[in-house]
């Protein structure tokens, strides 16, 4: 006589495949020896869990993204932010330096040691007057 199947919860599997669970976690999780796990998935889904688990996992991937949507449309002024940042490129500019930076560091380094020339010099003529 052999033993009764034990009832899987595949809405529970569905959720962890989202979140991105391997087969064998969610056997684990499940209590389910993992052969046993993707024999009987093969039956439920008729394919592998190899190559189903990526259609849910994309699913999980929308889910986060339509909820954070949601979530910003709604006022949530962090999130908003976020999606700005990481859809619209509106994070903080680089400071964004001229492309003739060196030129105009070394014109200005120029223009100090010109100044102190022109006091040395100064200060050599008052001396010997």
């Amino acid at each position: 006589m052999s033993r009764k199947e034990k009832e899987i919860n595949w809405d529970i599997v569905e959720k962890r495949m989202e979140a991105g669970c391997s087969g064998i976690e969610i056997a684990a999780a499940i209590k389910c020896h993992r052969d046993t796990f993707y024999d009987r998935f093969r039956k439920k889904y008729g394919k592998s869990y190899a190559d189903l688990s990526s259609e849910f996992y994309s699913a999980g991937d929308a889910n986060i993204r339509f909820t954070q949507y949601m979530k910003a449309l709604s006022g949530n002024i962090p999130m908003l932010t976020l999606l700005g940042r990481e859809r619209l490129d509106q994070g903080k500019e680089e400071e964004r330096l001229s492309p003739f930076e060196d030129i105009i560091a070394l014109k200005h380094e120029n223009m100090i040691l010109r100044a102190e020339l022109a006091e040395i010099k100064e200060k050599l003529n008052e001396r010997s007057t």
